[in-house]
């Protein structure tokens, strides 16, 4: 038998195991092939991409494979560019009682873990900072800068990945941000829009996060690449929201927005320092300037 054959026939799997089939049903409309329509929502304009999505149980009854081809095969054939080819695992833990799934993307280096648990944690801690019991994130009105003290995307997206008690509050989920802006530029999303991060004490419950790679307010500003990315990102964040330039503010400003509440006394007033009011005077000015 080819090496080919050999894996696709210990890796696929005719169904979920029979004391499986309860758990596993959520996924069952999913199995098969399916064509896709690819929109990335880009700050200087959108992409449209054609991908396909293949979706079929694994790993002898106990798991659900899909893989994630964009731009599709067809495409490439046709010449477009090259893109991710990535696998992702969903299975049902026994011990954590929820299903979990970590995503495999070659192309850029990242794994990226899920689980329905960690958006239960955000709507129940939701629930106890804003009295509201939802991990969704819905017409946001505030944007809040960060800055990470790391180096790189990379230590940044090490940090948000797993779903840890952060070391402050030791609370869950663990903290995230929407985007992150790199050093030379590159702008990643780690979140989607619609979902609650933990990123701005008092502000999740209605602020997109963006995070970016440097150690001070004045390493961000002094990037020539990553302050123009961060101002293209923001601009267009806050136009898709008709969120007014006064309301993008730095982390440390965030005791200042009239979006700020926050049911737990003791923590009323607690903020951090990364992009303070000198630093976003700034960063306002220039951002007024590239109207909607």
């Amino acid at each position: 038998m080819d090496a080919r054959r050999a894996l696709c026939e210990v890796l696929a799997a005719t169904g979920p195991r029979a004391e499986l089939r309860e758990e596993l049903r959520l996924f069952s409309p999913m199995i098969g092939s399916w064509d896709m329509a690819i929109t990335f929502h880009r700050p200087d304009g959108d992409e449209v991409m054609q991908g396909e999505w293949h979706f079929g149980w694994a790993l002898d009854g106990r798991a659900l494979a899909d893989v994630w081809i964009s731009p599709s095969r067809a495409a490439r054939a046709a010449g477009a560019r090259d893109g991710e080819w990535g696998l992702s695992l969903r299975f049902w833990d026994e011990h954590r009682q929820a299903y979990r799934s970590t995503w495999h993307g070659p192309l850029r280096g990242w794994l990226i873990p899920f689980t329905a648990r960690r958006r239960a944690e955000m709507a129940s801690y939701a629930r106890r900072h804003y009295g509201v019991a939802t991990w969704r994130l819905s017409a946001p009105k505030v944007i809040v800068e960060h800055y990470s003290v790391t180096a790189t995307a990379s230590a940044v997206y090490n940090t948000f990945a797993p779903d840890r008690a952060d070391p402050e509050r030791h609370e869950l989920p663990g903290t995230c941000a929407h985007f992150v802006v790199s050093r030379d530029g590159t702008i990643f999303q780690l979140v989607p829009l619609g979902t609650m991060c933990r990123h701005a004490l008092g502000l999740n419950y209605t602020a997109i996060g963006i995070e970016h790679v440097g150690f001070s307010d004045s390493q961000v500003l002094g990037s020539p690449r990553e302050f123009a990315a961060s101002l293209r990102l923001t601009r267009w964040l806050r136009c898709l929201y008709g969120i007014p330039v006064r309301n993008v503010i730095g982390h440390a400003e965030a005791l200042s927005s009239p979006y700020h509440r926050e049911r737990i006394a003791r923590l009323r007033n607690q903020t951090h320092g990364d992009l303070a009011r000198p630093a976003m005077t700034r960063y306002r000015a220039r951002l007024a300037r590239l109207p909607c």
